[in-house]
């Protein structure tokens, strides 16, 4: 848990310094999935999209951010179901 707390701190220092970085922002939504805070990972896994498109990244790199947020809302909608 120690790991997960240095990694959320580091990826929000990467942001205070270069607030355009979206592998922080994808770095973010894995760490709040792993918390299991899915609202958030979604909500940053979507900024960490809208900032690489900004910044005219390569397709593929957009094609993985893309493809985090259809495991993260798969794993969300996956936990709900179980869950009932």
């Amino acid at each position: 848990m120690k790991s997960i707390k240095k990694a959320f701190g580091n990826y929000n220092k990467s942001i205070k310094y270069n607030s355009s970085s979206f592998d922080a922002y994808d770095g973010i939504a894995k760490v709040c999935l792993v918390r299991g805070k899915h609202e958030n990972a979604v909500l940053n896994n979507k900024k960490s999209i809208e900032l690489a498109r900004a910044c005219n990244a390569r397709q593929w790199m957009l094609n993985q951010l893309i493809a985090t947020i259809a495991l993260l809302v798969l794993s969300h909608t996956g936990r709900k179901t179980m869950n009932r």
